[in-house]
């Protein structure tokens, strides 16, 4: 019995190809703005701190997480429009590994607030969590059209082989006209 139907798996994964795209590119746009106000040129006297490496590191790999986050979800709009079931694995596993840091944090977060009692520790718990929510349903949504897909790849297969197999029996179990011979009697 199924309860989704593929065209609606395939507009979901669409619309949250869609709004991935939006939301990396919106990052990736603030990541530019907070790198280029960023002070890298210190004078002589003054010595880079570690909270300037650190800073730049993050910055960085901001800048690079929303750069294959745009690429992910441009290929994710794609193997929706087209229904190409392997092109929709980078986008699982990239969201998987994004949902596993984020429950770490999360976690992380749950501990830090269990022992210094910081109220705004506890918002990014509850955050966290809304967040965590959210994506593993937007992975479930694509996941289920992976399965679609593969599901109607191997049926196309399968009524192919079908087919083929029949031509072969027809082709062989065909009734032969008789050779009929000129009998010379003479």
């Amino acid at each position: 019995m199924t309860l989704i139907k593929k065209s609606e798996l395939r507009n979901g994964s669409l619309i949250i190809g869609w709004l991935g795209l939006v939301f990396y590119s919106g990052w990736f746009i603030y990541a530019i703005d907070a790198y280029s106000m960023f002070d890298f040129d210190k004078k002589e006297d003054e010595s880079p701190s570690e909270v300037d490496a650190i800073t730049a590191a993050e910055m960085s790999l901001s800048i690079i997480i929303s750069i294959v986050g745009v690429l992910i979800n441009v290929v994710l709009v794609y193997a929706a429009h087209k229904s190409v079931r392997m092109m929709l694995i980078p986008w699982l596993l990239t969201m998987a590994l994004g949902f596993l840091i984020s429950l770490i944090y999360a976690m992380y977060n749950f501990v830090e607030f269990f022992f210094n009692f910081e109220i705004p520790k506890l918002w990014h718990v509850f955050f966290s969590l809304l967040l965590l929510g959210i994506s593993f349903y937007m992975w479930l949504w694509v996941y289920g059209f992976y399965h679609k897909v593969k599901e109607e790849e191997l049926m196309s297969n399968f009524q192919y082989q079908i087919v083929e197999d029949e031509l072969q029996i027809l082709t062989k179990t065909q009734a032969r006209p008789p050779e009929y011979s000129i009998i010379n009697y003479t």
